[in-house]
């Protein structure tokens, strides 16, 4: 189906901005799976409300991911939250914490005889001669750098980890959490190679108004993509639920109904597993294409959610065509439409994450 340029400039996200930092990704030996179905494997069900203590008590005996909770009340009304990390309330022998991250590239090969793949060159933008795998590994997500706003020194770390910490900035600094961090610990040789005919099940599509190797897209249903990550990739690569992984894409998005109504290029989800865990995981894209959020933005704003967010139900929102970035102020909360943004979009009455 055809997907018009203003089509493709409406799905521009808000996005938590980042600028790429490129450096030399280490070529260990890569492990190539193209999965199929899990026939053991239980349908996984979204997070509910009363999962919550379960969920916290895994976290506490180091069963899924590292979590603190709390609650806030505005005009009466009771909101409780989760986040990634220990809790910044209250003073913590040891305030860090490293979250496994392994970064999954997934390989497109098309019916139509196009590929994408995040772990070669795309030839367009900062992807000429360095893959977006290797971007990504590079980027400040991923890597320390010193950070400052409003004159103060918040410290040196990766991006989102810092954002954070200024966003919590008086609470770490009233209970003596001034090493406050919560860091991802990449991993980049996983890759998943999907075929032709597998590809074909999820419905793609080909951009036809962009050329190779620039200004070209691909589209496959995201509903569909999001099963088969559920259902299929996660467990049969032994991913665990206290691991964040992430699904790298190049170039692709995920279409709800059909193209250039509702484009997906990035989501953070969760679910309940099999044995009853909390499971989280993150898809993203890399565009070079300029339609897009670019760069590594979208992952940069998939994980600051997911460090804020990790399991709560939300109400979904179209995103907006542009907005400005949200600055980093030592002792504020992020901005309100940095939080309710995303770059997922609407899926009507169902929206388990943002």
């Amino acid at each position: 189906m055809d997907m018009s340029r203003s089509n493709r400039r409406t799905a521009r996200a808000l996005i938590i901005g980042a600028t790429a930092f490129v450096a030399a990704l280490a070529q260990t030996g890569p492990l190539y799976a193209s999965p199929r179905t899990v026939p053991s494997t239980p349908a996984p069900r979204p997070v509910q409300s009363t999962d919550v203590a379960r969920i916290m008590a895994d976290s506490a005996a180091r069963r899924t991911i590292p979590l603190w909770s709390g609650a806030a009340t505005h005009q009466g009304v009771t909101y409780p939250y989760q986040m990634v990390g220990k809790s910044p309330l209250v003073h913590q022998r040891n305030p860090r914490v490293i979250v496994d991250t392994p970064v999954v590239s997934v390989i497109w090969h098309f019916p139509d005889g196009t590929t994408s793949d995040p772990t070669k060159p795309t030839g367009c933008g900062a992807s000429k001669s360095v893959s977006p795998r290797q971007l990504v590994a590079g980027s400040p997500v991923f890597t320390a750098h010193p950070y400052s706003s409003g004159g103060v020194f918040v410290g040196r770390g990766q991006y989102v980890d810092e954002f954070q910490r200024a966003n919590l900035w008086r609470a770490i600094q009233s209970t003596a959490n001034r090493s406050y961090s919560v860091r991802l610990r990449g991993s980049f040789s996983r890759v998943v190679d999907l075929t032709p005919a597998q590809t074909a099940l999820f419905k793609p599509v080909t951009d036809p108004y962009g050329h190779l190797p620039c200004g070209h897209l691909w589209g496959v249903d995201a509903f569909a993509v999001d099963n088969y990550l559920q259902r299929t990739l996660i467990p049969s690569l032994h991913l665990r639920p206290d691991q964040f992984p992430i699904f790298l894409g190049s170039n692709i998005f995920g279409y709800v109904g059909q193209p250039g109504l509702f484009d997906v290029i990035g989501n953070h989800g969760s679910y309940i597993d099999a044995q009853a865990l909390l499971q989280t995981y993150a898809e993203v894209d890399y565009d070079t294409t300029g339609f897009m959020a670019p760069d590594v933005s979208v992952l940069a704003h998939e994980v600051g959610e997911w460090m804020t967010t990790p399991s709560t139900t939300t109400t979904c929102r179209r995103s907006p065509d542009s907005a400005a970035k949200p600055r980093l102020r030592p002792g504020r909360t992020a901005s309100r439409s940095a939080t309710r943004s995303s770059t997922r979009t609407s899926r009507s009455a169902r929206c388990p994450t943002a």
